[in-house]
């Protein structure tokens, strides 16, 4: 059979033909709409990508300043060990002198009674000689006992004192990788630092008499008292009470000062809370799983690629990547104690701050790798 041919459409009849302009018009606003979603998912990821970016930062942040703050703590715990340690042997080394001044005293007046034929009418001295001379040879025992065994323990405490100094800051450097590389910030972020790396805590070595002087000499003439009495068995006469003035004038402060300087910790006087030694900062780097949204930027830009958009898009990709966070350690009572108590009690905090480049004001930043934060700086909100 043979097939017919159909004719063609008049082309006026074609041009009035208004079938598939729906379609056409639905393909343009599926593509639209695609793009749409495509920008909402790429901002949604992005958006919970910053967030546990920050969260990472912040949290390492607050954990090395409660590291800093408890190693401050563990300083002031030193102290006051290290100044029990001292009054005790203070004590003891008084309670020796004054003791040893007594019975030398007994002796020479009973010389004297013995040389007068009792003339001088002191001879009743006689009879504190053989007590005190014994309490004398005991208190020196109890002493070099008390030395032997204090001395170490002091040596020990101030190398303690020196390790958490340098420590501290070291454990809290470890938190912040530990948290950049484990559950649940990791795979977000890829490495963590805190900046300044290799600081020390604010504390040293005090360099006066001044924590022997105002903590560790009165409760040392206290126990050089109480020492005393039990090594004489409360054998008191004009002979104890001159033996321990000449002690307590002459010989306590020395004694009280045998760990003084060098031994207890202070935090220096040029550092002052709230500035930059007291602040931590640390930075979180991380590998954004939605680096292909720039694809589909440039695919909207119709593959426009220049110079300018592309410098512009690597900063913010940069950014990105980058998150920043701020802490401090603080001594919480900072108006009602001084400066040299700080680091005798336990008032030593962790908080966050504000991110900030410097410790305030301009050309302030000190810290290694500052210009790199200012450059960035710009584009942090927290």
């Amino acid at each position: 059979m043979e097939k017919t041919r159909r004719p063609l459409p008049h082309p006026a009849r074609l041009l009035d033909d208004q079938r598939g302009a729906i379609m056409v018009m639905g393909i343009f606003m599926a593509m639209m709409l695609v793009g749409t979603l495509y920008y909402v998912w790429g901002i949604g990821g992005a958006i919970l990508f910053r967030e546990r970016m920050q969260d990472a930062a912040d949290t390492s942040a607050f954990s090395a300043a409660v590291v800093h703050a408890r190693g401050m703590n563990i300083l002031v715990i030193l102290n006051v060990i290290m100044c029990a340690l001292a009054a005790i042997e203070a004590g003891l080394h008084t309670a020796k002198d004054g003791v040893r001044a007594a019975a030398t005293a007994a002796d020479i007046t009973c010389g004297i009674c013995i040389a007068t034929l009792g003339e001088c009418g002191c001879c009743d001295s006689c009879t504190y000689v053989f007590p005190y001379e014994s309490a004398a040879s005991t208190a020196s025992r109890v002493y070099d006992a008390g030395h032997r065994l204090i001395d170490p323990l002091m040596s020990l405490m101030h190398t303690t004192a020196q390790a958490v100094r340098t420590g501290a800051p070291i454990a809290g450097e470890a938190l912040v990788v530990g948290y950049s590389r484990s559950n649940p910030y990791s795979p977000t972020t890829s490495i963590g630092t805190m900046i300044p790396l290799g600081a020390n805590l604010q504390a040293e070595d005090d360099p006066t008499n001044d924590p022997c002087d105002d903590r560790v000499y009165w409760p040392a003439a206290a126990i050089a008292g109480t020492a005393s009495l039990l090594e004489i068995s409360f054998n008191v006469s004009a002979y104890y009470g001159a033996g321990m003035a000449v002690a307590m004038i002459f010989d306590h402060k020395d004694n009280s000062r045998e760990y003084c300087p060098d031994y207890f910790q202070r935090v220096p006087e040029d550092s002052h809370l709230g500035e930059e030694p007291f602040q931590l900062r640390t930075v979180m780097y991380g590998d954004s799983p939605f680096r292909w949204t720039r694809g589909g930027v440039l695919m909207a830009n119709w593959g426009n690629d220049s110079s300018s958009s592309t410098s512009i898009y690597d900063a913010l990709g940069l950014a990105t990547r980058l998150s920043f966070a701020q802490s401090e350690y603080f001594y919480d009572n900072v108006n009602d104690d001084p400066h040299e108590d700080y680091l005798w009690h336990q008032r030593w905090r962790g908080r966050l701050r504000r991110f900030r480049v410097g410790g305030g004001g301009v050309g302030s930043c000190t810290i290694p790798g500052c210009d790199l934060l200012e450059t960035v700086s710009g584009m942090v909100v927290h």
